[in-house]
């Protein structure tokens, strides 16, 4: 006997609904998406920030402990919440009072989170920080918990289920977009002056929080206002304990198939996230600015690509539209790293940037004749100066298969730019020599000061090192692009000891006669972003079908069991998805601990590579055994 939900019978929600309902999958992303990125920058901030006299608040390995335990009371929260919502007789409904009475908690964990007890670290601030964690992980599947299990109910048909899903994935990319750029201008704009509310002043981080909870928690009220939830009757009650209940999700053969395909996915995806920013400095030599133009380009493509994903579904079914998926996903990521072996785009925008490394490298050396920065105190060649030696707050110059070109083209040993590594002290220093100005440094600290003036052959090194590399990479990459004259001349300088001595006629040289080849430099970066647009309608895919693909297997649930028990997958898929996350971290642990120890190697991301290929595979596999998700199966 099946147990049929009354709000199954009534029809389907229209479009208008359906974007209302969907605009709640903006606050699954907004409510947390200031404390995702930011929470730990916040509680244990870098060495730089530290330096310009912004505290530790909880000691990392504090910080680490509270974040797997909150991570341990999200997974033990989902059952016991998708159990009683599975259950619930509220008037409201079986859905809608978790979201309505759960959401007004959840906003204010979001937000007690950033203003600690003390001004330094203390067991208090730890107790604190422990307490909004695990209030915010509670609440927040209390939350959202519910609100995803009423896609579908729903929505009932393939089609209504993959139209329901787009806009939710829409929101969600939304709300990633939104806070992503937002963020960061905010956190600046008041993260010095504070916001002044009249009880207190906000920081730039409690500004944020405070604004994307409200509007998080808003979204979830205006999702639910209207929505039809009716509560299941007593005799139509799933009579199984939790345990069982939890059991009989994995007896579900599809189940188990879908829970490897949301952990290899969620492995491939969180390795692209975290390799991304460490590929981007070493590997493709751009700032965090370029690494948010490319991951934002996925979703910017993906959103462009939400009307296409009903196509491929209606032509192809859910199995068969995720195995392709995967498939291209699988051959089009790993490209990443072979980018530097593709063909260069001629691109203007070098032949000034190598201009620019020219003249930074004739201040750093007019610095270094004065010995000291005092004649150079001003805010445009501070800014040139600062932007040449940016590179230097890594603590490792990256580079190594430049060094290893180096050595190629002139048979000799180039010292390690690792050799370049600079102590704690030296960092905080020049953030400090950037931020204030110097003939007060030097007035003030003349120790500090004579300490910085240490670096400036550091610098000079480094400038001339710049300019060399360039030159030899753009021998060994593009010297057939240019006739036999400019070959020799390009082939002339790309030799390290023509760099022994930069005269003022070598200067000349390189300005007006290699700089204008240099449109042929390799430029990886412009792959990278072709790279990420491609993977733009595989994203727009994998956000959408997986929700349509869960609620066929809740469909055969209810035919094997007799009830409808949308909570309690929507729970069991978050062990898969916790396992995945896990898996992820402990990888980008590893190349943190390699870095920190050994120095930005490319060669470290083939194994981020190799994990998001295997990732992948193990997802296609997945789907090939897969036996619901057919063209037509429902």
């Amino acid at each position: 006997m099946e147990h049929t939900i009354p709000s199954l019978k009534q029809p389907e929600p229209g479009m208008l609904r359906t974007i209302q309902y969907a605009f709640g999958n903006f606050g699954v992303n907004m409510i947390v998406a200031t404390f995702t990125t930011w929470i730990m920058y916040y509680y244990y901030p870098p060495l730089e920030r530290q330096a310009l006299g912004y505290p530790v608040l909880v000691h990392m390995g504090l910080f680490i402990l509270i974040r797997n335990i909150g991570r341990i009371i999200d997974l033990l929260a989902d059952p016991v919440v998708a159990y009683l919502s599975d259950r619930s007789t509220h008037p409201m409904g079986r859905r809608k009072p978790f979201v309505v009475y759960g959401t007004v908690p959840l906003i204010l964990f979001a937000i007690v989170i950033w203003f600690p007890l003390t001004p330094d670290a203390s067991m208090l601030n730890t107790l604190w920080l422990g307490i909004g964690m695990s209030g915010l992980w509670i609440f927040f599947t209390v939350v959202v918990a519910p609100y995803l299990a009423l896609h579908p109910q729903l929505y009932r048909s393939e089609e209504s289920r993959m139209k329901a899903s787009a806009w939710m994935a829409g929101f969600e990319i939304f709300a990633t977009i939104f806070s992503t750029f937002s963020t960061g201008p905010i956190i600046e704009a008041f993260d010095k002056t504070g916001l002044d509310i009249g009880i207190t002043s906000l920081n730039g981080f409690q500004v944020s929080a405070l604004l994307y909870a409200i509007l998080g928690g808003a979204s979830f009220f205006i999702s639910m206002w209207g929505i039809e939830d009716t509560p299941v009757a007593e005799e139509d009650k799933v009579p199984f304990g939790i345990v069982d209940a939890i059991i009989k999700c994995f007896r579900n053969i599809p189940f188990i198939n879908y829970s490897f395909l949301i952990m290899a996915t969620r492995v491939a995806i969180s390795c692209v996230l975290i390799g991304v920013p460490y590929l981007g400095r070493s590997y493709f030599e751009v700032g965090e600015t370029e690494q948010s133009i490319m991951l934002g380009l996925v979703y910017v493509v993906s959103i462009l690509c939400f009307p296409f994903t009903p196509m491929f579904l209606k032509k192809f079914g859910l199995r068969m539209t995720y195995i392709i998926t995967l498939v291209a996903a699988g051959l089009i990521l790993p490209l990443l790293f072979f980018t530097k072996s593709l063909p260069a785009f001629p691109m203007e925008g070098k032949v000034n940037a190598f201009k620019d490394k020219i003249a930074n490298y004739e201040l750093i050396e007019a610095i270094s004749a004065k010995g000291d920065f005092l004649a150079f105190n001003k805010p445009e060649l501070k800014e040139r100066l600062f932007d040449s030696v940016t590179w230097l707050r890594l603590r490792h110059a990256p580079m190594e298969e430049e060094e290893k070109a180096i050595e190629k083209a002139g048979s000799v040993k180039v010292e390690s730019f690792r050799d370049f590594r600079l102590s704690k002290e030296q960092i905080a220093n020049l953030e400090v020599l950037e931020a204030k100005d110097w003939n007060e440094t030097a007035k003030n600290d003349p120790a500090r000061y004579k300490e910085l003036v240490g670096l400036i052959p550091l610098f000079v090194r480094h400038a001339k090192y710049e300019i060399e590399r360039d030159v030899v990479l753009l021998n060994e990459k593009s010297a057939d692009r240019f006739d036999s004259e400019d070959k020799a001349l390009l082939s002339e300088a790309a030799n390290p000891a023509w760099f022994t001595s930069l005269t003022p006629d070598k200067i000349v040289f390189l300005r007006e006669k290699i700089a204008p080849m240099m449109v042929y430099f390799p430029n990886p970066i412009l792959w990278a972003f072709i790279i990420f647009g491609l993977m733009g309608l595989p994203t727009s895919i994998l956000l959408t079908a997986h929700r349509p693909l869960l609620g066929e297997i809740i469909d055969l649930d209810e035919k094997l069991y007799g009830y409808r028990r949308e909570a309690m997958y929507f729970a069991a898929e978050d062990v898969g998805d916790k396992m995945g996350e896990i898996i992820a971290t402990t990888l980008g642990g590893f190349l943190v601990f390699k870095i920190v120890t050994q120095g930005l190697n490319p060669s470290y991301y083939l194994y981020f590579i190799v994990a998001t290929a295997i990732s992948f595979g193990i997802a296609f596999v997945a789907m090939l055994v897969y036996p619901l998700g057919k063209k037509g199966n429902l």
